[in-house]
Protein backbone atom coordinates (compact mmCIF):
# COMPACT_ATOMS: atom_id res chain seq x y z
CA UNK A 1 0.00 0.00 0.00
CA UNK A 2 1.48 3.40 -1.00
CA UNK A 3 1.18 5.88 1.57
CA UNK A 4 2.90 9.55 2.11
CA UNK A 5 4.96 7.89 5.21
CA UNK A 6 6.29 5.02 2.54
CA UNK A 7 6.36 6.55 -1.21
CA UNK A 8 9.76 7.27 -1.30
CA UNK A 9 10.92 3.62 -0.26
CA UNK A 10 8.61 2.04 -2.72
CA UNK A 11 9.36 4.03 -5.78
CA UNK A 12 12.45 3.88 -7.99
CA UNK A 13 15.50 5.83 -7.08
CA UNK A 14 15.60 7.60 -10.66
CA UNK A 15 12.21 9.17 -10.56
CA UNK A 16 12.09 9.54 -6.56
CA UNK A 17 15.37 11.78 -7.40
CA UNK A 18 14.16 13.71 -9.82
CA UNK A 19 10.68 14.38 -8.36
CA UNK A 20 12.74 15.32 -4.92
CA UNK A 21 14.98 17.88 -6.83
CA UNK A 22 11.75 19.90 -8.27
CA UNK A 23 10.23 19.43 -5.04
CA UNK A 24 13.84 21.50 -3.43
CA UNK A 25 13.74 23.05 -6.29
CA UNK A 26 11.02 25.39 -5.48
CA UNK A 27 8.83 23.60 -8.68
CA UNK A 28 5.84 23.79 -7.20
CA UNK A 29 4.11 26.90 -8.08
CA UNK A 30 0.52 26.27 -6.28
CA UNK A 31 -0.60 23.55 -4.43
CA UNK A 32 -4.12 23.03 -2.46
CA UNK A 33 -6.69 20.61 -1.35
CA UNK A 34 -9.93 21.57 -3.72
CA UNK A 35 -12.21 18.57 -2.33
CA UNK A 36 -12.03 16.16 0.23
CA UNK A 37 -8.45 14.79 0.26
CA UNK A 38 -8.36 15.62 -3.26
CA UNK A 39 -4.86 18.15 -3.91
CA UNK A 40 -4.05 19.99 -6.64
CA UNK A 41 -1.17 21.28 -7.97
CA UNK A 42 1.14 23.24 -10.53
CA UNK A 43 4.44 22.25 -11.07
CA UNK A 44 7.09 24.42 -13.26
CA UNK A 45 9.42 21.50 -15.75
CA UNK A 46 9.83 22.52 -19.65
CA UNK A 47 6.22 23.60 -19.22
CA UNK A 48 4.20 24.40 -16.73
CA UNK A 49 2.03 20.79 -15.76
CA UNK A 50 -1.03 20.38 -13.73
CA UNK A 51 -1.15 17.51 -11.00
CA UNK A 52 -3.78 15.84 -9.31
CA UNK A 53 -3.65 13.49 -6.30
CA UNK A 54 -6.36 11.75 -4.02
CA UNK A 55 -5.11 10.97 -0.42
CA UNK A 56 -7.40 8.81 1.62
CA UNK A 57 -7.99 8.22 4.95
CA UNK A 58 -4.33 6.81 6.70
CA UNK A 59 -2.71 8.96 4.04
CA UNK A 60 -2.68 6.28 1.43
CA UNK A 61 -2.29 7.91 -2.16
CA UNK A 62 -4.83 6.98 -4.22
CA UNK A 63 -5.01 8.30 -8.19
CA UNK A 64 -2.98 10.24 -9.56
CA UNK A 65 -2.65 12.02 -12.67
CA UNK A 66 -0.31 14.79 -14.67
CA UNK A 67 -0.35 16.56 -17.85
CA UNK A 68 2.75 15.73 -18.74
CA UNK A 69 4.27 13.13 -21.53
CA UNK A 70 5.99 10.85 -19.41
CA UNK A 71 4.47 7.57 -20.09
CA UNK A 72 4.98 5.27 -16.64
CA UNK A 73 2.84 5.18 -13.90
CA UNK A 74 4.39 8.42 -11.68
CA UNK A 75 6.41 11.07 -12.35
CA UNK A 76 8.55 13.39 -11.06
CA UNK A 77 6.23 15.87 -10.86
CA UNK A 78 3.59 13.53 -8.95
CA UNK A 79 6.44 13.03 -6.75
CA UNK A 80 7.32 16.45 -6.43
CA UNK A 81 3.84 17.08 -5.09
CA UNK A 82 3.50 13.87 -2.89
CA UNK A 83 6.69 15.81 -1.06
CA UNK A 84 5.06 18.75 -0.83
CA UNK A 85 1.79 17.44 0.58
CA UNK A 86 3.82 15.42 3.03
CA UNK A 87 5.18 18.44 4.31
CA UNK A 88 1.79 19.93 4.61
CA UNK A 89 0.15 17.51 6.33
CA UNK A 90 2.86 16.61 8.84
CA UNK A 91 4.04 20.63 9.86
CA UNK A 92 1.49 21.78 12.63
CA UNK A 93 -0.43 24.48 11.50
CA UNK A 94 0.08 26.51 15.08
CA UNK A 95 4.33 25.93 13.62
CA UNK A 96 3.62 26.64 10.27
CA UNK A 97 2.62 29.90 10.84
CA UNK A 98 4.87 31.11 13.79
CA UNK A 99 7.89 29.98 11.19
CA UNK A 100 6.64 32.21 8.40
CA UNK A 101 4.18 34.94 7.73
CA UNK A 102 0.33 34.18 5.63
CA UNK A 103 1.11 33.79 2.39
CA UNK A 104 -1.32 35.77 0.13
CA UNK A 105 -4.20 33.97 -1.73
CA UNK A 106 -3.84 34.54 -4.87
CA UNK A 107 -6.52 37.22 -5.00
CA UNK A 108 -4.87 38.89 -2.08
CA UNK A 109 -1.69 39.20 -4.47
CA UNK A 110 -3.79 40.67 -7.16
CA UNK A 111 -5.30 43.26 -4.89
CA UNK A 112 -1.95 44.22 -3.85
CA UNK A 113 -0.67 44.99 -8.17
CA UNK A 114 -0.71 48.39 -9.29
CA UNK A 115 -2.75 49.22 -12.62
CA UNK A 116 0.51 49.80 -13.88
CA UNK A 117 2.61 46.90 -12.53
CA UNK A 118 -0.10 44.24 -14.26
CA UNK A 119 0.03 45.77 -17.78
CA UNK A 120 3.80 46.11 -17.73
CA UNK A 121 3.73 42.27 -16.63
CA UNK A 122 1.14 41.65 -18.99
CA UNK A 123 3.28 43.21 -22.25
CA UNK A 124 6.01 41.70 -21.44
CA UNK A 125 4.66 38.44 -20.88
CA UNK A 126 2.96 38.59 -24.16
CA UNK A 127 6.16 39.10 -25.97
CA UNK A 128 7.84 36.31 -24.16
CA UNK A 129 4.77 33.75 -24.74
CA UNK A 130 2.45 33.35 -27.33
CA UNK A 131 -0.09 31.41 -25.68
CA UNK A 132 -0.64 34.06 -23.31
CA UNK A 133 -0.88 37.10 -25.67
CA UNK A 134 -3.50 35.21 -27.88
CA UNK A 135 -5.75 34.37 -24.67
CA UNK A 136 -5.58 38.36 -23.32
CA UNK A 137 -6.60 39.22 -27.43
CA UNK A 138 -9.73 37.13 -27.28
CA UNK A 139 -10.72 37.75 -24.17
CA UNK A 140 -10.97 40.88 -24.56
CA UNK A 141 -11.43 40.78 -28.55
CA UNK A 142 -14.70 42.75 -27.79
CA UNK A 143 -12.73 46.06 -26.94
CA UNK A 144 -11.61 46.10 -30.30
CA UNK A 145 -13.76 46.34 -33.37
CA UNK A 146 -10.63 45.40 -35.83
CA UNK A 147 -10.05 42.30 -34.32
CA UNK A 148 -11.35 39.03 -36.48
CA UNK A 149 -12.60 37.32 -33.87
CA UNK A 150 -14.00 34.32 -35.42
CA UNK A 151 -10.27 33.96 -37.40
CA UNK A 152 -8.34 34.63 -34.10
CA UNK A 153 -10.25 32.51 -32.27
CA UNK A 154 -9.85 29.38 -34.92
CA UNK A 155 -6.51 30.12 -35.24
CA UNK A 156 -5.68 30.07 -31.48
CA UNK A 157 -8.15 26.72 -31.64
CA UNK A 158 -5.52 24.87 -34.12
CA UNK A 159 -2.49 25.85 -31.93
CA UNK A 160 -3.85 24.45 -28.81
CA UNK A 161 -4.95 21.20 -30.41
CA UNK A 162 -1.46 21.22 -32.38
CA UNK A 163 0.66 21.36 -29.01
CA UNK A 164 -1.76 18.52 -27.54
CA UNK A 165 -1.20 16.56 -30.27
CA UNK A 166 1.42 14.19 -32.36
CA UNK A 167 1.22 13.65 -35.48
CA UNK A 168 -2.02 14.87 -35.70
CA UNK A 169 -2.90 12.56 -33.36
CA UNK A 170 -4.53 13.75 -29.56
CA UNK A 171 -3.25 10.67 -26.67
CA UNK A 172 -4.57 9.92 -23.34
CA UNK A 173 -2.23 12.60 -21.53
CA UNK A 174 -2.89 14.98 -24.23
CA UNK A 175 -6.66 14.64 -23.63
CA UNK A 176 -6.71 15.74 -19.98
CA UNK A 177 -4.80 18.90 -21.20
CA UNK A 178 -6.23 19.73 -24.53
CA UNK A 179 -10.00 19.52 -22.51
CA UNK A 180 -8.73 22.18 -20.21
CA UNK A 181 -7.48 24.61 -22.08
CA UNK A 182 -10.77 24.44 -24.54
CA UNK A 183 -12.68 24.69 -21.52
CA UNK A 184 -10.90 28.04 -20.65
CA UNK A 185 -11.94 28.75 -23.87
CA UNK A 186 -15.74 28.22 -23.39
CA UNK A 187 -15.33 30.06 -20.50
CA UNK A 188 -14.62 33.28 -22.07
CA UNK A 189 -18.33 32.45 -24.01
CA UNK A 190 -19.78 32.19 -21.13
CA UNK A 191 -18.22 35.85 -19.62
CA UNK A 192 -19.53 37.20 -23.40
CA UNK A 193 -23.35 35.99 -22.63
CA UNK A 194 -23.13 37.45 -18.92
CA UNK A 195 -22.48 40.81 -21.03
CA UNK A 196 -25.16 40.25 -23.60
CA UNK A 197 -22.58 39.66 -26.45
CA UNK A 198 -24.25 37.30 -28.19
CA UNK A 199 -22.37 37.63 -31.62
CA UNK A 200 -19.20 36.78 -30.38
CA UNK A 201 -20.10 34.08 -27.69
CA UNK A 202 -21.53 32.48 -30.62
CA UNK A 203 -18.53 32.55 -32.80
CA UNK A 204 -16.93 31.01 -29.70
CA UNK A 205 -19.03 27.99 -29.38
CA UNK A 206 -19.48 27.35 -32.73
CA UNK A 207 -15.56 27.10 -33.78
CA UNK A 208 -14.79 24.75 -31.10
CA UNK A 209 -17.60 22.93 -31.79
CA UNK A 210 -16.44 22.47 -35.27
CA UNK A 211 -12.78 21.45 -34.11
CA UNK A 212 -13.36 19.60 -31.35
CA UNK A 213 -15.75 17.38 -34.18
CA UNK A 214 -13.01 16.90 -35.64
CA UNK A 215 -10.47 15.99 -32.74
CA UNK A 216 -12.73 13.55 -31.30
CA UNK A 217 -12.04 11.22 -34.55
CA UNK A 218 -8.46 11.06 -34.40
CA UNK A 219 -7.59 10.97 -30.37
CA UNK A 220 -7.80 8.27 -27.18
CA UNK A 221 -10.74 9.36 -25.47
CA UNK A 222 -10.58 6.56 -22.57
CA UNK A 223 -10.98 9.16 -20.09
CA UNK A 224 -14.02 10.59 -22.05
CA UNK A 225 -12.20 14.28 -21.62
CA UNK A 226 -12.68 14.83 -25.14
CA UNK A 227 -16.13 13.66 -25.05
CA UNK A 228 -17.04 15.67 -22.09
CA UNK A 229 -15.62 19.11 -24.33
CA UNK A 230 -18.13 18.25 -26.82
CA UNK A 231 -20.43 17.85 -24.39
CA UNK A 232 -19.92 20.65 -22.64
CA UNK A 233 -19.77 22.79 -25.82
CA UNK A 234 -23.17 21.57 -27.26
CA UNK A 235 -24.98 22.35 -24.06
CA UNK A 236 -23.74 26.32 -23.99
CA UNK A 237 -24.16 26.50 -27.89
CA UNK A 238 -27.60 26.08 -26.84
CA UNK A 239 -27.84 27.85 -23.95
CA UNK A 240 -26.81 30.93 -26.38
CA UNK A 241 -29.55 30.26 -28.86
CA UNK A 242 -31.74 30.48 -26.01
CA UNK A 243 -30.37 33.61 -24.23
CA UNK A 244 -29.96 35.36 -27.55
CA UNK A 245 -33.68 34.57 -28.75
CA UNK A 246 -35.08 35.56 -25.00
CA UNK A 247 -33.39 39.09 -25.51
CA UNK A 248 -34.71 39.98 -29.01
CA UNK A 249 -38.01 38.82 -27.96
CA UNK A 250 -37.95 40.84 -25.32
CA UNK A 251 -36.28 44.03 -27.26
CA UNK A 252 -39.11 43.38 -30.01
CA UNK A 253 -41.60 43.45 -27.46
CA UNK A 254 -40.09 46.67 -25.56
CA UNK A 255 -40.31 48.47 -29.60
CA UNK A 256 -43.90 47.40 -30.39
CA UNK A 257 -44.85 48.40 -26.57
CA UNK A 258 -43.36 52.00 -27.23
CA UNK A 259 -44.98 52.15 -30.48
CA UNK A 260 -48.33 51.32 -29.04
Amino acid sequence: MLTLQNFDTRISGSILDRGKQYYKAGAILEIEETNDGLWHAEVEGSEFYSVEIQIHKKNTIGECSCDCPYDGDICKHVIAVLYAIREEKTIPIDAAKAKAPKKLSFEGLLAKISLKEYKEFAKKYASQNKDFKTALELAFADKDDTIDFGKKYTDALKRIIHKHSDNGFVGYRGSFALSNDISNLLANAEDLLQKENFRDAFVIVTAVLKEMMDVITYCDDSNGNIGGTVSETITLFGKTLQIALQFLSKKRFLVSYLKS
